[in-house]
């Protein structure tokens, strides 16, 4: 595990589990408060973990798979009890250290195991003042143009005392299984 502190913030990374934060912390009183939930200490899920980056492809792929270059190319599930292939597969895999500091890291990870699907993604995480920044790239190195998609999947504590705020003119649906189902505006969905 890798640290970075900033005062008030601290951060800890697990780049052998796909890049993964592990806590995401503000240190500025006399106890640590959570500001991701705390990954478990046990287990090496990613989804036990407090975030982690989604490349080639962030949510899941529902076909069987994509079109790219003029042709099809099969995407198999690659989670448990999932009936599609989801978050790609940077966030399952050990990401290389390409530079640490005190307040900054940068992470690199090359993958062509999922055709056609072929890159190099290099992900930041950076502290400074109250804020951390994570910056997440990729470069297509297939030999055929490809769709991709990023992001990163926080999981924020959740107790009775949470409240989350922000300001939005529609919500994203999904179905049962977790395909997206459209946008409506948040009036007709204050649920």
């Amino acid at each position: 595990m890798l640290a970075l502190a900033s005062a008030p913030l601290r951060l800890i990374v697990r780049p052998e589990i796909g890049g993964s934060i592990a806590r995401f912390d503000w240190v500025g009183g006399k106890q640590p408060v959570p500001l991701f939930r705390p990954w478990d200490g046990g287990s090496d899920d990613p989804n036990r973990h407090a975030c982690h980056p989604l490349v080639p492809w962030s949510n899941r792929i529902s076909g069987g798979g994509i079109v790219a270059g003029g042709r099809f190319w099969p995407l198999r599930p690659n989670w448990p009890g999932e009936p599609y292939p989801m978050h790609g597969d940077g966030w399952r895999r050990p990401w290389r250290v390409e530079r640490h500091a005190d307040a900054e890291l940068v992470l690199a990870l090359d993958s062509a195991d999922q055709p056609p699907f072929a890159y190099r993604a290099e992900l930041t995480y950076a502290l400074a003042g109250n804020a951390l920044t994570m910056r997440l790239g990729v470069e297509n190195r297939a030999a055929v143009a490809t769709p991709y998609g990023l992001g990163f999947h926080p999981w924020l504590p959740r107790t009775p005392d949470t409240l989350l705020e922000l300001r939005a003119a529609e919500v994203s649906l999904e179905t049962a299984d977790h395909l997206p189902a459209g946008k409506v505006p948040v009036t007709a969905r204050p649920d």
